[in-house]
């Protein structure tokens, strides 16, 4: 005796559209370090990507792209900042404790 609900029917096929829809969801809610890869005609599957526990790189190459990330950007050295700074901190100070004098306003 059948089942209502319980025991299949017919086959029913996705549309195009709900195919996609479905695949969007796939990517959109997988976890963490989970992809999808496709390589030359092979099938797309998915993958999981090792953990990285820590990368470090030598303190050279860390100096020679912060270096080079200064040039491009026409920074200036720490200390000619510093200068500068201390210069408009002044300049502000003089300007803050320099006396003024108010005229009168008469129309």
């Amino acid at each position: 005796m059948p089942v209502p609900f319980k025991e299949l029917s017919s086959l029913q096929h996705y549309t195009p559209e709900e195919q996609f829809l479905e695949f969007a969801a796939a990517l959109k809610h997988q976890f963490q370090r989970h992809c999808f890869i496709k390589i030359h005609q092979r099938e797309t599957q998915p993958m999981l990507v090792p953990f990285v526990e820590e990368f470090s790189t030598p303190q050279y190459n860390l100096a020679w792209y912060i270096d080079k990330l200064f040039k491009t950007q026409k920074a200036l050295p720490a200390a000619d900042v510093d200068r500068l700074l201390k210069e408009r901190d002044a300049a502000l100070e003089e300007l803050a404790t320099k006396p003024r004098v108010v005229e009168d306003y008469h129309d």
